[in-house]
């Protein structure tokens, strides 16, 4: 997931290196193994891998049979910092409710029919330039539009392919698995085996910190520190060395993870306010998914015309047309808010708490592909209940978010649904109550 202009929202220390990063990763493990928690088992720093976004940053210009060898030996190189690598995969299936999926899917197909006909075009009006005579001024023209009406239909054709070969989970697990990855190395480190999410790795990675089973989490999407909350910290630009960030929605995170920087490199990084800290000491899980829906997310489009700065706005105006002893109190703000973006979206309030609980209520289910743990041809299951974020599984879910349910949970009708043919006759289901009562992604 994404959320719009969601970096404006998160503090940014910047200038880092591999051997920081790995720093701060150890510290922080040591911090939560010396806190004595009874929960807490992780051996190793670990680091858990958006991989797919990983693939898209550093093996977007290689062919698809190569793109998961340039992944797991960037994996192995970060792995020789003395820090553990899990890498993470989406599931095969996208929750119902991610509708900036669709869009994507309909964004490509609909590059892949504009490029093949502009190809075409251009072979018209190469024929009519051979078989007509005409002005040289007129051939100049010609060519000058066809080379023009080429180029933009490759460059269609080009952002229509997929970015991640369907397949990327099984051959990076076997490359890791056959390539030595999974000894532990002279720094310590190793890469783990491959972990498969039962919907999107996003879940299942602020799941696991939640856990206590990874130390931050490599990505340059803004969603996962925003649903996690302000103790979580993500690695932004992580294939440039020197030029390494991490973020969080939180300060003082930041501020504490440089206490664990060798003092001869705290005069190298630099820390960056948030333009606009939104989601700072915010604790309530749905007041953060309320303010993403608004902001616009992969569940919703956002409200019209707001970004983090009007929103910051909004949300003071909100407050101050509140009770003074209620102000701090998430659990009304939330309910406060919920009327106002019903007035600014046109949506029912119905169909509003549907997109908060599509983000909350994401399982965070994961298995392992490890040929380890699962026999040759044996068919791959994941746990047959849904795990979710803060162990809180949902009593009631509209039809809209059945995908979601567990054992226990009653599925009522909810806001009205209707099921758009899609581009290529990808068939997915979409909210009535979008505002337009059009699918956003068809």
């Amino acid at each position: 997931m994404g959320v719009t202009n969601g970096a404006h929202t998160l503090y940014h220390l910047k200038n880092l290196t591999r051997a920081d990063i790995a720093a701060i990763a150890r510290g922080r493990h040591s911090a939560m193994r010396d806190a004595n928690d009874p929960d807490f088992d992780m051996e190793m720093p670990t680091v858990d891998c958006d991989t797919h976004n990983v693939c898209h940053v550093i093996a977007s210009k290689r062919i698809a049979d190569t793109k998961s060898s340039a992944v797991a030996q960037f994996y192995v190189e970060w792995s020789l910092c003395g820090i553990v690598i899990a890498p993470f995969v989406d599931g095969d299936v996208r929750p119902r409710c991610k509708q900036a999926s669709n869009e994507r899917i309909a964004e490509r197909e609909r590059n892949r029919i504009e490029g093949h006909i502009g190809l075409k075009e251009a072979s018209k009006m190469k024929r009519h330039l051979h078989e007509n005579q005409l002005s040289p001024d007129e051939v100049a023209e010609m060519k000058t539009r066809i080379v023009k009406l080429e180029t933009t239909s490759r460059s269609k054709l080009k952002r229509s392919e997929v970015g991640v070969p369907p397949n990327l989970a099984s051959l990076l697990e076997d490359e890791l698995a056959n390539g030595g990855a999974r000894y532990v190395n002279s720094s310590g480190g190793y890469v783990g085996p491959v972990l498969k999410a039962k919907f999107q790795a996003d879940a299942a990675i602020v799941g696991r910190f939640h856990k206590k089973k990874n130390i931050m989490a490599m990505t340059n999407d803004s969603d996962i520190p925003i649903v996690a909350g302000d103790d979580f910290i993500a690695i932004k630009c992580y294939a440039k060395e020197g030029q390494m960030t991490l973020v969080s929605t939180c300060k003082a995170t930041l501020e504490q993870a440089m206490t664990y920087l060798p003092p001869d490199r705290l005069t190298s990084v630099t820390l960056e306010d948030a333009k606009c800290p939104i989601f700072e000491n915010i604790k309530s899980r749905k007041l953060r998914a309320l303010l993403m829906v608004g902001l616009g997310c992969d569940v919703y489009n956002g409200i019209s015309g707001i970004g983090p700065t009007i929103m910051l706005r909004t949300v003071n105006k909100v407050k101050n047309d509140m009770a003074d002893d209620m102000r701090e109190n998430e659990d009304a703000l939330y309910d406060n808010l919920l009327l106002e973006f019903a007035k600014l979206t046109g949506l029912d309030m119905c169909s509003l708490v549907t997109l908060v609980h599509g983000i909350i209520f994401e399982p965070t289910n994961y298995d392992s592909l490890s040929s380890v743990e699962q026999e040759e041809g044996e068919e791959h299951e994941y746990e047959v209940e849904h795990t979710y974020l803060d162990d809180l599984s949902p009593s009631t879910l509209p039809e809209y978010l059945s995908d979601f349910a567990t054992h226990g949970t009653t599925i009522e009708e909810g806001p009205p649904v209707e099921q758009c043919i899609g581009v290529g006759d990808r068939k997915h289901c979409f909210l009535v109550n979008s505002g337009s009562r059009l699918c956003i992604g068809y």
